[in-house]
């Protein structure tokens, strides 16, 4: 009995520390919602998307734009704006007068999607490693050049590497960039303070006319590399000019040829074009030429020529994730990031900018949305697919555009469209899971699990039973290696589906075993409270992990049960709980009487009620005036502020709960955070005097509830009742003072009298500054366990009763 009341204790003082927010799996929290548009909330996100892009629209005057929000599991988009400049009315165009979901734009560099989705569609991936020289023979010429300073080592440059980024190869040859072969700079170099260029270091070739593939390596020759290879990214056209050479001579045909061929007429893309046509059917913000619809990147293409409508660009997103010309696991390897950059939360795949979003404010809850965009002369554009929730936002632009114009407009879109993403998909799961799930009335067995969605990633266990042991307790305890004071087991979808019985299918999840009050490693260098993938299955019994759980959904599509393989039972679905814990959830003695658990447990004050699983009948009253004190071997009902005894003893033991743990916060959380600091000696002082000044009330509270301990030892023994352990609280309570001034007391004196501000101020060195407060953190330290000792004695005499 003290042992319970110690942990109980304990979990009440530990959490003044700030503790370890939920740490899920990378990926997707909870299914993929495959319905979004009958959501009731992406019914409002898109109301209030609506009524946000009027005032968009009403600010592009010069430029058009279409977009679109589209799920891989629905045809037509979640939502979409069509908006037509109304200068372009104005101009002379060939084009297109009113923008539709069929109206062409111009990708440039959002090309390169097409690209590495036609290359792994046509080759794979799994010749990523090999050199581009093995495909490429002009750059076989190249190879094993003696200056690493002038001569790019194109031996170690991979088909990968390229895709990613990552090769340190020139960004480009004369297309673009050359300020001798760009229109507006190419007549003014000499007054930007460069210096005449003879005929031989002019390149041939640019922008008009682009260089012929001979030309191109001609002179890649004469460039310096960027980077080494593999050394970090550097953005490169010149690199999917050569995919694409790479391309044509694994499949033996050309580039054109396989976009129309495995990209193009598969998706039924019929705006998609690689080379520009017919003007009709395009916006052109002015002419074809200054407007830069005409303009071909010629050899470069595959880097960024492309054109095609809001409505393809989409198809193209749910095609990638819905593994529509790509198998699943191509596409998971493709849909990863690759390297690293300065900015902490974006990094590179191929050829995608994956981007880290928080969601909800949460610490470890992030999804990764991977874009791309691109610009050649007035069109801009940008898509961004997020495999999360199987969503994609879709941007096409042309006109005068402002700087930042696409990103500007996803930005719009997800502040409003993610969180209610991930609103809908709790609402999704939590309506096809949440429930209470036990054996039938059939068998005696005491096993049941209780799933919920609350406002945390995942679904929640918030009650596990096996075989009449409480294995929420138990499972974290096993996982974590110690013992939990508040188990904390969150439920994420992995992905892996399986055929069930009857037409219906098996869904897998893993559980996530965690102490919620695990002090937080938030701000450490290398420590960390979230590596969570690294304890999956690492728990088995019988050759089955503890944390695989796997739902059985019947061919309606609703989830009939739940198995764990590792406890080899099956737990049939009994109802819909739908809330929060504490709000209509399955009370401690109706869980009693559902287990069929025949013995009848009774407290002081309450009628008898029977739990025998026959029993259709419990006292409600008494369910609501009870607490549920969950243990490996019993289950305690127990009286809860049922007399002023009680409300006095109970008002005791928070308190001494109270002073242990505000004292342990000063041990464990603030007297280490000062003296990992750096600041000077006054400013540790005065830090140090912070925390001491918010803890005056410590030894005048102990006081008080060291008298309120004795003076219930008094009245129980005066009745002949157990009183002992009260007496004992109020002796462990009543020792912080005599402790505190005979051991402590000095160093608050020496350390006040060190302030700058203080009378007769002491000045103490840096070093013996840290000592102090060091050693006052360790005498403080014994403190803890005074009052806790207090609220485990008081605890055991109210239970004893």
């Amino acid at each position: 009995m003290l042992a319970k009341a110690l942990a109980i204790v304990l979990a009440l003082i530990l959490p003044a520390c700030k503790a370890a927010p939920t740490c899920p799996l990378e990926g997707p929290v909870f299914p993929k919602p495959l319905r979004l548009a009958q959501s009731e909330t992406i019914k409002a996100a898109v109301a209030n998307l609506t009524d946000v892009f009027k005032g968009v629209t009403d600010n592009a005057q010069n430029y058009s734009f279409a977009l679109e929000v589209f799920s891989a599991h629905d045809p037509n988009p979640i939502f979409s704006v069509l908006h037509t400049a109304p200068k372009l009315a104005e101009l002379n165009s060939t084009g297109v007068r009113t923008v539709d979901k069929n109206t062409i734009f111009r990708l440039g560099s959002l090309s390169k999607v097409h690209t590495v989705y036609l290359f792994l569609i046509n080759a794979g991936d799994k010749i990523w490693n090999e050199p581009i020289t093995k495909y490429v023979p002009e750059l076989q010429l190249l190879t094993n050049r003696s200056d690493p300073v002038a001569n790019t080592a194109w031996e170690d440059v991979t088909i990968g590497g390229l895709a990613t980024q990552m090769t340190g190869v020139p960004r480009d040859y004369a297309l673009l960039g050359e300020l001798t072969q760009t229109p507006s700079t190419k007549d003014n170099v000499l007054q930007y303070g460069f210096p005449p260029l003879s005929a031989e270091e002019r390149p041939p070739c640019g922008d008009f006319p682009t260089c012929s593939r001979k030309q191109f390596f001609s002179g890649i020759e004469q460039f310096h590399p960027s980077l080494p290879p593999f050394t970090t990214a550097a953005y490169s056209n010149v690199a999917f000019q050569l995919l694409s050479y790479a391309l044509e001579t694994i499949t033996g045909k050309p580039f054109e040829t396989l976009l129309k061929e495995t990209v193009i007429e598969p998706l039924g893309l019929n705006n998609t074009f690689l080379r520009a046509p017919e003007s009709a059917r395009g916006i052109i913000p002015g002419s074809p030429d200054q407007t830069g619809w005409s303009f071909d990147l010629g050899e470069a293409a595959a880097a960024g020529n492309i054109y095609t409508s809001v409505g393809d660009l989409s198809e193209i997103g749910r095609a990638i994730l819905g593994y529509k010309l790509l198998n699943p696991v191509t596409t998971r390897r493709w849909l990863k990031p690759f390297s690293f950059s300065t900015d902490p939360h974006a990094s590179v795949g191929a050829p995608w900018g994956a981007r880290r979003v928080n969601v909800a404010g949460q610490p470890y809850r992030w999804i990764t949305a991977f874009a791309k965009a691109g610009r050649i002369s007035d069109y801009s554009s940008v898509m961004t697919i997020i495999p999360d929730y199987d969503i994609g936002i879709s941007v096409l632009l042309a006109g005068e555009l402002p700087a930042n114009a696409n990103f500007n407009l996803l930005d719009t879109v997800g502040e409003i469209l993610i969180p209610a993403v991930e609103e809908a998909a709790r609402a999704n799961a939590g309506a096809l899971y949440n429930g209470h799930y036990a054996f039938s009335n059939t068998t005696h067995l005491n096993s049941s699990i209780t799933i919920e969605t609350d406002d945390q990633p995942g679904l929640s266990v918030s009650q596990w039973i096996s075989n009449g042991t409480d294995f929420a307790w138990m499972s974290t305890v096993l996982q974590n290696g110690y013992l939990p004071l508040t188990p904390r087991i969150r439920l994420y979808p992995t992905g892996l589906e399986g055929q069930g019985s009857d037409g219906g299918k098996k869904v897998v999840f893993r559980a996530v075993f965690e102490d919620a009050d695990a002090p937080s490693q938030a701000t450490a260098m290398f420590s960390t409270d979230c590596a969570t993938w690294m304890n999956v299955a690492s728990v088995i019994y019988g050759s089955a992990a503890m944390d695989e759980l796997i739902f059985n959904v019947d061919s309606e599509g609703k989830v009939t049960s739940i198995t764990s393989p590792s406890l080899r039972v099956t737990l049939d679905k009994q109802r819909v709980t739908g809330k929060r814990i504490g709000e209509d959830q399955i009370s401690a003695a109706e869980e009693h009487a559902t287990f069929g658990i025949s013995e009848t447990r009774t407290c002081p004050g309450f009628p008898r009620f029977s739990t025998h699983p026959k029993s259709s009948e419990y006292n409600t009253q008494l369910v609501e005036a009870s607490v549920f004190l969950p243990s490996t071997s019993n289950i305690i009902i127990m009286p809860f502020l049922s007399t002023p005894m009680t409300i006095s003893a109970t008002g005791s033991i928070v308190g001494s709960a109270w002073i242990s743990g505000g004292i342990s916060a000063l041990s464990f959380c603030a007297i280490p955070a000062i003296l990992q600091s750096n600041a000077p000696t006054d400013g540790l002082v005065r830090a140090w005097y912070t925390q001491f000044s918010h803890a005056l009330y410590i030894p005048s509270t102990a006081v008080v509830t060291a008298l309120n301990y004795f003076y219930l030892a008094y009245r129980h023994r005066s009745i002949d009742r157990e009183w002992r352990g009260y007496a004992g609280g109020g002796v462990a309570n009543l020792l912080l003072v005599p402790f505190t001034l005979l051991f402590i007391g000095g160093i608050n004196n020496t350390l006040i009298a060190s302030l700058s501000n203080a009378q007769g101020r002491k000045i103490l060195s840096l070093d013996t500054a840290r000592q102090l407060i060091g050693r006052w953190g360790n005498l403080n330290f014994y403190r803890i366990f005074m009052p806790l000792a207090g609220a485990a004695l008081g605890l055991w005499n109210l239970l004893s009763e």
